[in-house]
């Protein structure tokens, strides 16, 4: 109950335009509450997705942390030095506008394949001795107490991979019980008692796990120029309205000024060297890849699209501010 990835399917956020993912995020959790009577306070990033549009989305409808897989964490370009021991620990992930969220990490890169074999019957007491072993391992790093061990699977592929229903998890779950020096804790939990120490600028991945044809944004800009064509229709809807109702005798002058601002702010995005000048190589190392500030600098990329999420914003706003009809 403390956790929803989307509530009623597995909505892949960093693939959605702006407007459909908060939409998505939103019905997820209306859903949560209707359907199971709970309020979700963190977000399971689908198949291990993350963008950096996710910070002030999950913000904005009321989530306080979210999970994702160490391998984003490990893998994120512009940190320099991730050690072992990172990878268990909570971060704050940095996202447009300099909004942020505490993220923790499940554990995919060393415990999960275990588990898997474990899940499978693949000789069960060995690999359940071997999980144990790399947990004495990172014992030996956990100087704090504030290392967290996150493992998971789909309940259904229990059923699948498990001929005996479930018998070699219990098996597993077990021995993690005997063991004198672990506790069992939800994510909720840890955060109250180990707050962040570091804020990244985490890799963002249309897919860490799933192994499908995830990755079209990849391709390009397409997530920038969805926003920018929005922005621009947007635009345009907000030009028609003006112009009828000033033949029908309204102020528009706010409604303009704020439309001449939706322009300025669309130009600006729309010149973007991650883009336009950049090398096909360069704009997906721009667009995708860079964290909201890299030694000091603002990404120029992330500029660009909080540009263009400002331009929609104005164009809507240039209609609500339409006054009546003067005497």
């Amino acid at each position: 109950n403390l956790m929803f990835s989307a509530g009623y399917a597995h909505s892949m956020i960093s693939l959605l335009p702006h407007e459909d993912a908060k939409m998505q995020l939103e019905k997820g959790l209306e859903i949560h509450r209707k359907i199971w009577g709970s309020n979700p306070e963190g977000y399971h990033c689908p198949e291990g997705q993350f963008d950096f549009t996710l910070p002030k989305l999950l913000t904005e409808v009321g989530i306080k942390w979210a999970e994702t897989g160490d391998i984003i964490y490990k893998e994120s370009p512009f940190e320099e030095y991730v050690s072992e021991e990172d990878l268990y620990k909570a971060v704050y992930a940095t996202g447009i506008e300099g909004s942020k969220i505490p993220v923790v990490f499940s554990s995919r890169y060393r415990f999960k394949p275990v588990f898997l074999r474990i899940l499978r019957h693949e000789n069960v007491t060995a690999n359940t001795k071997e999980f144990m072993r790399m947990i004495d391992e990172l014992q030996k790093l956990n100087r704090n107490g504030d290392l967290i061990i996150s493992i998971g699977m789909d309940p259904e592929l229990i059923h699948y991979m498990d001929p005996d229903k479930g018998v070699a998890l219990d098996r597993f779950m077990t021995a993690l019980e005997k063991a004198q020096h672990l506790k069992f804790v939800t994510f909720d939990e840890y955060l109250r008692m180990y707050k962040p120490l570091k804020t990244v600028s985490l890799k963002t991945t249309p897919s860490s796990g799933a192994g499908m044809a995830f990755d079209v944004w990849l391709k390009g800009s397409e997530k920038l120029d969805t926003l920018c064509n929005r922005a621009r229709e947007q635009i345009h809807i907000a030009e028609s309205i003006i112009m009828l109702a000033e033949k029908l005798g309204a102020n528009v002058s706010k409604a303009r000024n704020l439309l001449n601002q939706a322009w300025d702010y669309l130009l600006l995005s729309e010149d973007s060297d991650a883009r336009s000048a950049a090398s096909v190589f360069r704009r997906e190392f721009f667009m995708f890849n860079m964290g909201t500030f890299y030694k000091g600098a603002s990404s120029r990329t992330i500029v660009a699209y909080e540009n263009a999420l400002k331009a929609l914003e104005l164009a809507k706003n240039a209609i609500k501010t339409i006054e009546g009809k003067q005497e």
